[in-house]
């Protein structure tokens, strides 16, 4: 569950009303007004005319239009397509009374309106008003509405008759109450039959056999205080009710959901409603809207619930099922989920407890808060370990030196070694304590392993309920030095697990430490936390490099975030059955190793979190639970499996789910077009979706918007062109628009789908179908014209031979004038001053060898210009020659404040593929003449080439980080002389001259890339070559 304010947008804390359209869009209506969410982003909407800004009462009619009424019975709507907000005009006698409510009919073609004189209704095509009940006396008043399945409207008057309008136009008495019936009028609902709320604010009633009878009379107790403010229902028919202190959740048997679901306590609730992708929308009086995601994960605080500490540690249960768990304030919680606090152990110091451990043979609890205690089930007295002593709560019981013992600092972790030895980790090492041996029991430690090791024998001391009451003697080891995060005892291979300040290692019988690495990387291995399987395997989940499975003594897994791990800090490890749980700093993930590809002790899924393009990762093997799936917060501290019930200790209070409950976000996110602009200019949306441009209008920008609410703005978009490529390109959810700078005439079909937080796409895609025309002079009415104009003059064929060999003259010279014109932009007196002046410089600090190579390296550049200017195409090799020169000058010249990358995919030949000579050069130098220049620091260029999918086209694109077009224009203009861009016109107009009369052409695109805030992040241009063209 998390919350959204007036920060993130909320026009208002006060909100009275949410509602979701046919769109998918949220709607919220507050005492400022209204607004529409999309996930991201909340949109206001301006009521001009309002006498009250206080909005209610959301309803949509069959065209699309959101109507809302405000405090001042006004009535409103909003525009589909403009989004322009109009006030309805009522008729005068309607206007006479009061207006309580309204609501649409079936068809919502019908406006119908309660006033204390009855029901009015108004078509909303013609703008006519009625009344719809004669009947009813105008000294009366009207209260409630609610509209059932039939499209019948429902209502009670306040001489206590219930009304129903039917479809046909006409109201129907149905039925007359008492006036001792306590039935109030103010609010009526339809959730599968006709309910009302009592006078008394707590109670309901329900429509059976022709009279109002109280239901949850069984619940009135639970529900005393809560003055009730809305009743509704959910998808699965559970019951909601809310009020002034939260909500409560009931099945659709009127039973207490999971033995007692309230939610939000002490908030005063609205309304609450769920989407359509199964989330809850909760609006608040005073607090804004919450957003829960599943009413199945219950999270428990200290506001919420009878937990005192909202920071929990630790977990651990008892043989009665009971959770324990321990957090910052020295306590201990024994908790259930149907009784609540069972019990408190108190350690009396308000100090963090790091570990606990239950022992359900001896029924004991081991806590480590400020040092090791140890406590009796459900009993307050505890005793501890000290340095020299070991001691009662009150005062020393009996003292034994343990020669540092396991004192110093409260241990990290405790792991039980058969039933009478636990092992212990702390920052002054790692040890193994025998509490309570039986006689002729071998233990676990051989006479081997102990004298390998310092073991100390405490004397037998009794003492009335004291935990070590035995006959036999408590023994201590350690084993060795050094600060130990975590411990483990394999029984079944009788070793001990240690994760030291400096590596993994193991202790066998023979009592020798051992080191485990990871060889093939070539690094120790630094535990977090270790547990097994019960197949035997050891799971370490480590700080930086994810998660290894060993069996005995070799790594047979290692996952990582580069084969399916959302993090590679794994702070804890639970597996359960054939699944393995792990809480990570990026929520909770389950893994089922057996679904993975093992080979050579390494898992392989193929493109697993590599691309953003890949939505074909294993499923089965890898899922994530985080904050989209209602995690309060990312960060856990411990994870407990008890059954099929999971629970989370978190920072934020205690969390628990069944985890056969859980389910992926199955519902098809909602994607919607939103905006098209010809040269930035937004022209209006077409019902039809097709748009008719002329050849001069081709520069498009698209905008889109799609809805997956649960993914908190983290989903994805997939979009294409057709006409220009008919495969789909992946953006982030915060590039919600494309440009295409220059559509070339011809039909084309955008189509774009939203791809949620699960990789499930839209149903369907929204579209547009672009056609752009071609100038008058390829027309065929044009060409017609000349050809019966040629064909009145005797010479017309001589005529149009000699103007189609003068036609391809012209382009060919055009051609080479553009070449000519590209080489004048690339060694332009501009860049050649700045060159020599870097050659004077380099001479004048007797720099020799820098203006030698400098010098060198701009005649080379010079000398490879010359020679391709005469060539119309060269190959990628050659280009690439050019390119590099020209980029080691310039990064001489900016000295160490620019950097570039050239990237080649390994399945492009640079040799063979032939393109139009220095067609690259001008855009990587507009990139850092407009781009980069301005920038002082930090100065990065990207040129990466690769073969499109079909292998047809060479693809280049040339990033950089600049400060983008829009300031670079800004900046242009506030020169008092502007220059021309002759370097970009020229290659535009080559462009045009390569493409003309060609089937397969260049392709250009630029996207302006953007953070979240709209900041420039820099520039893209595509470029798209076909490799099998000769531009000769």
């Amino acid at each position: 569950m998390w919350q959204l304010t007036d920060e993130d947008g909320l026009p208002s804390m006060e909100v009275y009303d949410v509602f979701q359209d046919r769109k998918g869009y949220i709607w919220f209506a507050t005492d400022l007004g209204i607004c529409r969410y999309d996930g991201r982003i909340f949109k206001r909407y301006a009521t001009p005319t309002a006498r009250s800004k206080a909005m209610s009462n959301f309803a949509e009619d069959r065209d699309g239009r959101i109507w809302f009424m405000n405090f001042s019975r006004q009535i409103f709507y909003v525009e589909k397509n403009t989004d322009e907000v109009k006030e309805l005009a009522i008729d005068k006698e309607v206007n006479k009374g009061r207006l309580l409510a309204f609501t649409l009919n079936k068809s919502a073609d019908e406006l119908l309106i309660l006033n204390p004189h009855g029901v009015f209704s108004c078509n909303l095509t013609t703008r006519k008003w009625k009344h719809t009940n004669p009947k009813m006396s105008r000294k009366g008043s009207t209260w409630g509405m609610a509209k059932d399945n039939d499209g019948n409207v429902w209502y009670i008057d306040a001489n206590r008759v219930l009304w129903k309008y039917t479809d046909k136009g006409v109201s129907e008495r149905h039925l007359q109450l008492n006036k001792e019936n306590p039935v109030g009028m103010d609010n009526i609902f339809f959730l599968g039959t006709l309910w009302t709320m009592g006078k008394k604010g707590n109670e309901l009633y329900q429509l059976q056999d022709g009279q109002f009878k109280r239901a949850f009379k069984e619940h009135e107790a639970q529900l005393k205080g809560l003055v009730l403010t809305d009743f509704n229902r959910d998808q699965e028919g559970n019951y909601w009710i809310t009020g002034f202190d939260g909500a409560h959740c009931y099945t659709s048997d009127r039973k207490p959901y999971k033995g007692g679901l309230h939610i939000l306590p002490g908030k005063a609730i609205s309304r609450i409603i769920q989407d359509r992708e199964g989330n809850y929308w909760i609006t608040t009086l005073r607090s804004g809207v919450y957003f829960m995601p599943s009413k199945d994960v219950l999270y428990y605080n200290s506001r919420n619930s009878v937990l005192q500490d909202d920071r929990v540690n630790c977990l651990t249960s008892d043989e009665d099922g009971n959770i324990i768990l321990g957090g910052s304030s020295g306590k201990i919680s024994v908790f259930n989920q149907e009784k609540g606090l069972i019990f408190q152990h108190d350690t009396d110091e308000k100090k963090e407890t790091e570990a606990i451990l239950y022992d359900k043979h001896w029924k004991r609890l081991y806590v480590s808060s400020y040092g090791f205690k140890i406590f009796k089930k459900n009993q307050r007295t505890w005793w501890r370990f000290f340095t020299d002593r070991i001691i009662k709560q009150g005062g020393p019981h009996r003292e034994h030196s343990l020669d540092g013992g396991i004192a110093g600092s409260a241990p990290k972790g405790f792991a039980f070694f058969g039933k009478d030895h636990i092992i212990a980790s702390s920052s002054n090492g790692s040890h193994v304590i025998r509490l309570n041996p039986r006689p002729n029991e071998n233990p676990p430690l051989n006479e081997k392993f102990r004298k390998q090791h310092k073991y100390q024998v405490l004397s037998n001391f009794g003492g009335k309920n004291f935990a070590f009451k035995s006959k036999y003697p408590i023994g201590l080891l350690r084993l060795r030095n050094g600060r130990s995060r975590t411990v483990w005892g394999d029984t079944l291979h009788n070793r001990i697990w240690t994760g030291y300040f400096d590596g993994l290692f193991y202790y066998n019988e023979d009592g020798i430490a051992r080191e485990l690495v990871d060889k093939p990387n070539k690094h120790g291995i630094f535990a977090l936390t270790i547990n097994q399987s019960s197949d035997g395997i050891v799971w370490v989940g480590t700080m930086e490099h994810g998660l290894y499975g060993i069996r005995d003594t070799t790594i047979v897994y290692h996952f990582n975030t580069g084969n399916g791990l959302v993090s590679n800090y794994c702070r804890v490890v639970k597996p359960d059955g054939k699944k393995i749980w792990l809480g990570t700093d990026q929520g909770i993930q389950w893994i089922s190793p057996e679904n993975t590809d093992v080979f050579g002790g390494k898992i392989k899924l193929s493109e697993m979190n590599k691309a953003i393009e890949s939505s074909d990762a294993d499923k089965s093997a890898f899922q994530l639970f985080n904050r989209q799936d209602g995690l309060v917060t990312n960060e856990i501290r411990d994870l407990l499996v008890q059954g099929d019930q999971v629970w989370v200790a978190m920072t934020k209070g205690l969390l628990t789910f069944n985890k056969n409950e859980l389910r992926i976000n199955e519902a098809y996110p909602p994607i919607h077009i939103t905006g098209v602009a010809i040269w930035d200019k937004d022209v209006p949306l077409n019902e039809n979706k097709e748009y008719e441009l002329d050849y001069d209008q081709n520069n498009l920008k698209i905008s889109f918007q799609g809805l997956a609410y649960r993914s908190r703005g983290k989903f994805r978009y997939k979009y294409r062109m057709l006409g220009i490529d008919s495969s789909w390109t992946y953006i982030k959810s915060v590039n919600n628009f494309v440009r295409y700078p220059s559509l070339q005439p011809g039909e084309y079909e955008f189509e774009v789908k939203a791809v949620n937080e699960d990789n499930v796409e839209s149903a369907g895609f929204d579209f547009i179908k672009v056609k752009v025309h071609k100038h008058y002079t390829q027309t065929w009415w044009f060409i017609t014209l000349i050809i019966l104009t040629g064909a009145a003059i005797i010479s017309a064929f001589f005529l149009l031979r000699i103007r189609h060999v003068r036609r391809e003259s012209d382009i060919k010279q055009d051609l080479r004038s553009s070449q000519l014109s590209a080489l004048k932009v690339q060694m332009n007196p501009h860049f050649i001053f700045n060159a020599l002046n870097s050659i004077q410089e380099f001479i004048l600090l007797n720099e020799k060898r820098l203006a030698n190579a400098f010098l060198g390296k701009f005649a080379d550049l010079m000398r490879l210009t010359l020679d391709m200017s005469n060539e119309q195409q060269v190959s990628l090799l050659e280009e690439l020659k050019v390119l590099r020169l020209y980029l080691e000058l310039e990064a001489i010249r900016f000295e160490d404040t620019f950097y570039y990358t050239i990237e080649i995919d390994q399945y492009v030949d640079p040799e063979e593929i032939l393109i139009p000579s220095m067609l690259i050069q001008p855009y990587v130098e507009n990139a850092i003449k407009h781009g980069l220049l301005h920038k002082k620091t930090d100065r990065r260029l990207w040129i990466r080439f690769f073969l499109s999918k079909d292998q047809e086209m060479l693809c280049c694109e040339v990033e950089d980080n600049g400060i983008g077009r829009k300031r670079s224009w800004e900046l242009k203009s506030k020169r008092k002389t502007r220059h021309k861009s002759f370097a970009m016109s020229a290659t535009q107009k080559r462009l045009e001259l390569l493409n003309y009369g060609r089937k397969n052409l260049i392709l250009i695109s630029i996207d302006d890339l953007e953070d979240t805030k709209g900041e420039a992040l820099g520039t893209k241009v595509h470029l798209k070559i076909p490799t099998e063209s000769s531009y000769s």
